[in-house]
């Protein structure tokens, strides 16, 4: 808001946020979005394959936004950063997802089911990338990422477990689930007569996909 003066010499508030100024919702909204949103990297897309959440919680885990123990610390609500999964290593979002040996271990898995070699990776902006690595049909990639997103699902979901001192699942059954709830998703975004096959699903998960026509939903 600003004070002008008229040509009569009252004068009166205007809304300096936008070309008439005149305040409008659409160029508050805007202004706000600005300061507190972060920018997009551009190419980061939003993955119809899986559920809204699994999306917001990547777009998070990138801009380093989650209640990692290192931002919980530095914030003074935790008194401790070091992991809650391995207990070796302060907890970045990094770490939580690319470094720590508990996830290493489930993505190893995870790239084992989709015969991957290159699939080692240093941030989470870099797993968000790792389709990009691989090569085929923009179908079959988006799939790829849409596992990618179900195991950071898993994983964070994990991490949760074992910070509210809950009694969690062994980490080795972690990419069974990876595998279970990717196929759950996928599906239920697909016209029906047109599911993936659980078993092929889990034996040939590159060639099963390819044999179906995808209809995603918007």
């Amino acid at each position: 808001m600003a004070m002008v003066s008229n040509e009569d010499g009252s004068q009166k508030w205007t809304w300096t946020l936008g070309p008439a100024r005149l305040f409008t919702v659409s160029s508050l909204r805007s202004h706000i979005d600005n300061i507190i949103l972060p920018c997009s990297d551009g190419n980061w897309m939003w993955n119809p394959l899986v559920s809204g959440k699994l999306n917001i919680l990547a777009w998070r885990a990138c801009k380093g936004r989650l209640p990692s123990m290192d931002n919980l610390f530095k914030y003074g609500i935790s008194s401790s950063n070091w992991c809650k999964m391995c207990n070796a290593a302060p907890e970045s979002t990094d770490h939580i997802f690319v470094g720590c040996v508990v996830s290493r271990e489930v993505w190893l898995q995870v790239c084992k089911w989709w015969r991957l070699l290159d699939c080692s990776y240093n941030s989470c902006r870099e797993l968000l990338d790792c389709k990009l690595k691989i090569g085929g049909h923009q179908r079959l990639l988006m799939i790829h990422e849409a596992i990618m997103l179900v195991f950071m699902w898993v994983i964070w979901s994990y991490r949760n477990v074992k910070a509210h001192g809950s009694n969690a699942k062994s980490h080795t059954m972690l990419a069974s689930e990876v595998q279970a709830l990717s196929h759950l998703w996928i599906n239920a975004r697909k016209r029906r007569g047109q599911n993936i096959c659980w078993n092929e699903w889990c034996s040939d998960p590159v060639q099963e996909p390819m044999s179906v026509v995808f209809f995603l939903s918007c």
